[in-house]
């Protein structure tokens, strides 16, 4: 990568043989000499060699991990161990980040990228291509933007070199979490397409999506209808199911709820709507921190209760317990190692 502002990238790789806990090398070797190395290296402007120190460490983590240096917004310096759009690592990336030192003048970590600037230029496959260049059409549905992603070079790019452009570009002007949060289809095109403007007008066209989906500063819930074989299905869902809300939160639990006192359509009575809710208030609570509501379904008298949780808390066991004492037939909770959340993908706006 070349270009006016230093920033290092380097792309997945495979994995060493280290052996150990990996992440714990990382940070005893940054505490040891690591920080002081790099920082004088990027100070001086003798960046030779970084790599070779970063590069191992961080692939001893695991392969699929991006790693890059960039300047700090309140630091000198921010290095940065991210998943690379890959949901299965975001757990990965976010221990290596609660593992490191507090931030201070000279070093700042991240687990997402950073929004950065434009005025970057990468090599692709010895193609030169200044960021600044690109251009988008976007498009709001539901409480996502999909955009289509243009930049003058991409005829002479194979898919992979646009996409990485593209990736690259789109975080550089809303950084990864926001991408991954509140974009939805992400397209390339080598031609312009229709009402192309500017990249970094981006933020300016996502401002009102994100003002929708989050009233009052906070993550809105939507509410939905649909019809099943069973009946009238009702479901409600958290706005933007995307994981990066909760990178350590990799298993999905359902807790499976059937309840008798329900109308001809197979939904609840009042009584036991208001039993379902507090059931469902006391679940919440007994996950804590460990674990989010994503959404609830209802339908032929069951109702279903998905949540996001930490596999290291036991939270399936937590759930159990909760609903051990439901009197309207025998509650059972059901896990599954789900990264990308994909237990509820069909319930995303």
């Amino acid at each position: 990568m070349i270009g006016s502002v230093a920033r290092w990238l380097r792309r997945r790789s495979e994995r060493s043989g280290r052996g150990g806990d990996p992440v714990a090398d990382f940070w005893s070797w940054w505490r040891g000499s690591g920080a002081a190395t790099l920082a004088r290296a990027f100070d001086t402007g003798r960046v030779d060699g970084v790599a070779q120190l970063v590069e191992p460490r961080v692939r001893a983590i695991h392969p699929g991990l991006a790693w890059e240096f960039a300047p700090g917004a309140l630091s000198r310096h921010a290095l940065t161990v991210t998943a690379d759009g890959d949901p299965a690592l975001r757990r990965t990336a976010r221990r290596w980040l609660q593992a490191a030192p507090d931030a201070d003048t000279t070093w700042s970590f991240h687990d997402l990228r950073q929004p950065g600037t434009l005025d970057v230029t990468l090599d692709i496959g010895g193609v030169h291509v200044a960021l600044d260049g690109t251009t988008v059409a976007a498009e709001r549905h539901g409480t996502a933007l999909d955009v289509v992603v243009h930049h003058p070079a991409f005829p002479g790019l194979d898919e992979e070199g646009r996409l990485r452009v593209t990736r690259l570009a789109l975080d550089a002007v809303l950084g990864e979490e926001l991408v991954e949060l509140w974009l939805g289809t992400v397209a390339t095109s080598e031609t312009p397409p229709p009402h192309s403007r500017p990249l970094d007008e981006l933020p300016r066209l996502l401002a009102p999506v994100v003002a929708d989906a989050m009233p009052e500063g906070e993550m809105g819930w939507a509410l939905l209808h649909g019809t099943t074989e069973a009946g009238p299905a009702i479901a409600i869902a958290r706005n933007r199911l995307a994981p990066v809300q909760a990178p350590l939160l990799s298993q999905v639990a359902t807790v499976v709820v059937p309840f008798t006192d329900r109308t001809p359509a197979g939904l609840p009575e009042e009584p036991t709507l208001e039993a379902l809710r507090a059931l469902e208030d006391d679940l919440i609570s007994a996950v804590g921190r460990h674990g989010m509501l994503l959404a609830t379904e209802t339908c032929g008298g069951t109702r279903w209760l998905h949540f996001a949780v930490d596999p290291d808390a036991e939270c399936a066991d937590v759930l159990r317990s909760g609903v051990a004492g439901w009197p309207q037939g025998q509650a059972s909770v059901d896990t599954t190692d789900d990264p990308s959340w994909e237990a509820v993908a069909h319930l995303r706006g």
